[in-house]
Parts: C-alpha cells; structure tokens; sequence
C-alpha cells in the first residue's frame, strides 16, 4: 500500500470531527471519499497533508509514519493536497501560480518541463499565462489548481471537491482531467459530494457520516447499495 490511515481521530475542541477513520490507497489507484457537509471529507484531507493534526491514530505514507510531520515535509515525500475552493494567488498570474507549486523544488530543468507538460495537459493555461488568476472562470480555476498542485511532482494528491461549483459540461472535463492524471502513474484521493462522479473514477470507495466510514467497498457495489441510493440518488 501506498498511504493509509491507521484509526484517525480527530477534534475540534471537544467536538470529534473524525473518529477511529481508517483507508487504504494503492498504488496507482483513485479511491473515492463521499458523503454531505459535515461529514468529515475536508477534515481527512487536512489531516493526511498535516494541516490538522489527529487527537489519535496513524498516518502512513511509503511506509513512513507521518502523522505529526510539517505540511512542508508532507509535500516534499510526494503528497500534494488542492483544497476546495482552489486557494490560488488571485492577484499572481497563472504562470506565477504554477511556479508556486514548485516552491520547494531545486531542479529548475525538472521545472521547465513539468510546466510545460501542466500546459499540454491545459493549453489554456499556456494561451493565458500571463493573466492574473482572478480573471479566470471557476473551472479555468479549477484546471489552474490542479497544475499547480502538479507542478509539485506529486505521487499522491489529495482533492477536494474539484467539481464544487462548476457546469456539468465542465465536470465532465475535470473528470477526465483526473482520469489522465492517474494514468500517469499518480494516485488520487477523491473528495466529493457528486457521488456518481467519484465512483465512476475510482477504484475503491468509501462512505463518510458524521466522522465516521460508515461503508466502503468497490464503486458499482456501492453505487447499488440501498443506503447509497438513498441517501444519495434519491431512488
């Protein structure tokens, strides 16, 4: 296994957010993480890149225990976490925010060409370069948060909610954005509330409610499970 989480529980104050959250990912693999507001998602996300750090239980990446390292630390081993709501340098350029994603890389050549293929992979991106982040629609946004978390030459990124916000045509592009991604070799942790989505793109899932994985197994198992269709496709 590549990063799994081992127990995670996690609070705010007195309140538990995550309690006793346990998940593998494989090399190689996308899993999918859904469930409504609140139940946890972000808050496992936060966790595994160190931005919040657990009351109990282990995070483990590559065999290394890293539960307590520095976000800075995390990024460096190969986890690249894009927040939701994108987080990007609104008054930098595009291409300012994609070298942003690179902040701690040393090999300026290794930098050229993974910003060159981010622009492959987002001609776009490339046509408007120059233009402040602000400017762009919430999916050139989307696509502008994605290469920059590519940029940090990951093996792992942790997504959440790329979808949020965004026209169905243009989810459809995201989801085939990720899909590309992973067929490079990069593992995904998917976020999301857009159930059929996620499942359509992983390989394993997992369902959350109040802090809790309350079900996992393979995508089309789920997607079939009574409970699933309930609460989630109203059927």
């Amino acid at each position: 296994m590549l990063l799994s989480v081992k127990n995670l529980t996690v609070k705010y104050g007195k309140a538990e957010a995550l309690r006793s959250v346990s998940l593998v990912l494989n090399e190689g693999d996308i899993i999918a993480v859904v469930g409504s507001n609140g139940a946890g998602k972000s808050t496992l996300l936060r966790s595994i890149s160190g931005l919040k750090q657990p009351a109990s239980g282990e995070v483990w990446f590559d065999n290394r225990l890293i539960s307590r390292a520095s976000p800075s630390l995390i990024v460096k081993l190969g986890i690249c976490h894009i927040p939701q709501g994108r987080r990007l340098f609104p008054y930098m350029t595009v291409e300012e925010n994609l070298l942003m994603g690179a902040y701690l890389r040393r090999d300026r050549e290794g930098i050229r060409s993974d910003l060159a293929e981010v622009y492959g992979h987002f001609p776009i991106l490339q046509t408007h370069k120059n233009r402040r982040a602000e400017t762009f629609s919430g999916g050139e946004q989307q696509m502008l948060a994605i290469g920059r978390g590519l940029m940090s030459k990951p093996r792992v990124l942790l997504m959440d909610e790329p979808s949020h916000g965004l026209s169905p045509l243009m989810v459809g592009e995201i989801s085939r954005v990720i899909a590309g991604i992973n067929k490079r070799g990069i593992s995904v942790v998917l976020v999301e509330q857009n159930i059929t989505t996620a499942f359509n793109l992983a390989t394993m899932g997992y369902v959350l409610s109040t802090g809790q994985v309350v079900l996992e197994g393979k995508p089309d198992e789920l997607l079939n499970h009574d409970e699933v269709r309930k609460a989630y496709l109203g059927t």
